[in-house]
C-alpha cells in the first residue's frame, strides 16, 4: 500500500468536495459559488504544501482507495453530527467522548493485530503522548463539533484546510524547516480560501441564511 506522505495528505484533503456533494444530493442544500472557488483554492494549496517534496514513488491503486475512504469517511463523520438529530442535539464533550473512545478501540484491535503495543520509552516521551492526546486529539475534535454545529459540515471542512498550513508554519518556526516558492503559494491560497469562507455570509445570502439557522437550534 506504499505511497509519499504528501500524496496521502493531498488525496484525504479531497474530503470538502466529499462533503459538498453529500450536502448537495442528500441534504438539497445548495452551493455556493463562493464555496466551490473556496474549495479550488484550498486543495490548491494543500496539494502545494503536501508535494513540495514530489510525489515520489509510484502509489498502488489500494493505497489510493484506501485514502480516498479516509477522506469519504471524514466527510460523512462532518455530515452526520450536523445533521442526525441525535448527534447533533448531543452535548459536544459527550460525542467527542464518543468518537475517540471509539476510534481508540479500533486502533487497539489493529495494533494487536499487526504487532502489539510498546511501551513508552521514557518520561519524556510520556509528556509528549500525553501532549499529543490534549492538544491535537481532544481539544481538536471539541473544537471540530463545535464549528460543525456552528457554520455546518461544508464551511468547516473547507477551513480544514489550514491543518497542513498549521504544520508548515510550525515546521517553519521550530524545526528550522525551509519556505520554497510552491509552499509560499500554497499558504496565499489557503489563506485566501478561508478568508473567502470567513466572508461568504457577506457574499451569499443563503449562506447567511443558513448560520442564522444554526444559531437558533
Amino acid at each position: 500500500y506504499s505511497m509519499s506522505s504528501g500524496m496521502a495528505t493531498t488525496l484525504h484533503f479531497l474530503y470538502p468536495i466529499g462533503t459538498t456533494l453529500i450536502m448537495a444530493i442528500v441534504f438539497r442544500q445548495k452551493t455556493s459559488i463562493y464555496t466551490v472557488i473556496a474549495i479550488a483554492l484550498g486543495l490548491s494549496g494543500v496539494a502545494l504544501l503536501s508535494l513540495r517534496g514530489g510525489v515520489g514513488q509510484t502509489s498502488s491503486l489500494t493505497g489510493v482507495i484506501l485514502v480516498l475512504l479516509s477522506g469519504l469517511s471524514y466527510a460523512i463523520y462532518l455530515v452526520t453530527v450536523n445533521n442526525v438529530k441525535v448527534l447533533r442535539s448531543m452535548d459536544n464533550l459527550k460525542l467527542t467522548f464518543y468518537a475517540i473512545f471509539f476510534s481508540g478501540v479500533f486502533f487497539l484491535l489493529d495494533t494487536l493485530l499487526t504487532g502489539g503495543l510498546q511501551p513508552i520509552p521514557s518520561k519524556g516521551a510520556m509528556l509528549k503522548v500525553l501532549l499529543l492526546a490534549l492538544l491535537p486529539t481532544l481539544v481538536s475534535n471539541l473544537a471540530l463539533v463545535r464549528a460543525i454545529k456552528s457554520i455546518g459540515s461544508t464551511l468547516t471542512s473547507v477551513l480544514g484546510a489550514m491543518e497542513p498550513l498549521t504544520a508548515i508554519v510550525i515546521g517553519v518556526l521550530f524545526l528550522g524547516e525551509e519556505v520554497s516558492s510552491a509552499m509560499l503559494l500554497g499558504v496565499i491560497l489557503i489563506l485566501s480560501a478561508v478568508t473567502i469562507i470567513v466572508l461568504s455570509p457577506l457574499l451569499d445570502k443563503n449562506i447567511a441564511d443558513r448560520l442564522k439557522r444554526f444559531a437558533r437550534k
